[in-house]
């Protein structure tokens, strides 16, 4: 009897050790793949740009941001749309040959998720005419269209402070749109900006971070107004077939910038299995102490 007895306790430790022990590997497994990033690095030489905020109706644009993000300005009852526009002499995609680009961004203005960057947005559509660099955000997970007829074109009037901006984002986008209007140039006597800027996209496994270093951007205040079909989905957004950047609309020229496209694995749903496995092994123990409760009080009678 004795013997029955320690064999049974010692079985009920071992098998106590075994699922402790698969708790713990698991919840480990779970917190390495949730640390572990792939990155991918570009470089942008010689540039300017346009990076516009336009006020947008809050329920619009909230099914298209995952709940894990806080969209900003929602006190009002309002989102910002962001938008964005860059031309470069080089675009220097990981380790392949610098090549001219352009590039185009929509999203809606959040809070840094991180608590990084002067300004966080998250991606609603990117398109570019550099396949170098569209080929490496898809693969990273991030909505982004090859769209080879892209075009950027900034043109000096007279006075030689300004010029018209004509920005063409043609099929196969989806949305297609244009920009145009009037932007000032920034002088180069201007002191220059340290800036730092996130875009955000989360797919079912991933979350996807680009994170862009700008060490010596300059800006310059621009009137500049937004086109598409009312119908589009970012028609649909907007609420109409146009848009000026009430928020904030200005021209950027900035000689380089880094890009880290950062890869973060959501976490397997293990970590939830090594909860319930954690709850079982409780809920037999204390079944186990209720039979002992009753085999005791019913030893009294």
């Amino acid at each position: 009897m004795i013997q029955l007895f320690v064999s049974k306790n010692f079985s009920m430790k071992l098998f106590g050790t075994a699922i402790l022990a698969l708790t713990l590997n698991v919840q480990t497994l779970a917190a390495k793949a949730a640390s572990t990033n792939s990155i991918q690095t570009v470089d942008f030489t010689k540039c300017s740009e346009f990076v516009g905020l336009a006020p947008i109706p809050l329920g619009n644009v909230k099914n298209l941001v995952p709940q894990s993000y806080a969209i900003s300005g929602t006190e009002i009852g309002k989102a910002n749309l962001v938008v964005r526009s860059t031309q470069c002499e080089g675009f220097g995609v990981g380790n392949s040959e610098t090549q001219p680009g352009t590039l185009a961004q929509v999203g809606v203005n959040i809070v840094s998720p991180d608590g990084t960057g002067d300004i966080n947005n998250y991606t609603l559509w990117y398109v570019t005419n550099n396949l170098n660099l569209a080929t490496i955000l898809q693969q990273a997970g991030i909505n982004a269209k090859l769209v080879p007829a892209l075009t950027y074109n900034f043109t000096s009037d007279d006075t030689g402070s300004g010029g018209n901006l004509d920005v063409n984002v043609p099929l196969p986008a989806n949305p297609s749109f244009t920009i145009s209007g009037y932007e000032f140039d920034p002088p180069s006597t201007d002191p220059s900006l340290l800036y730092v800027a996130n875009w955000w996209q989360s797919t079912q496994n991933t979350t996807i971070k680009t994170n862009t270093t700008f060490p010596n951007i300059r800006f310059a205040n621009s009137a500049v107004t937004l086109y598409t079909d009312p119908n589009s989905d970012l028609g649909n957004l907007i609420g109409r077939g146009s848009t000026a950047f009430t928020t904030l609309s200005l021209r950027g020229r900035f000689d380089e910038a880094h890009m880290d496209v950062i890869v973060t694995p959501v976490p397997e749903p293990s970590f939830d299995l090594s909860t319930v496995l954690a709850a079982l092994w409780m809920g037999f123990l204390l079944r186990l102490e209720v039979r002992k409760s009753k085999r005791t009080s019913g030893s009294r009678y």
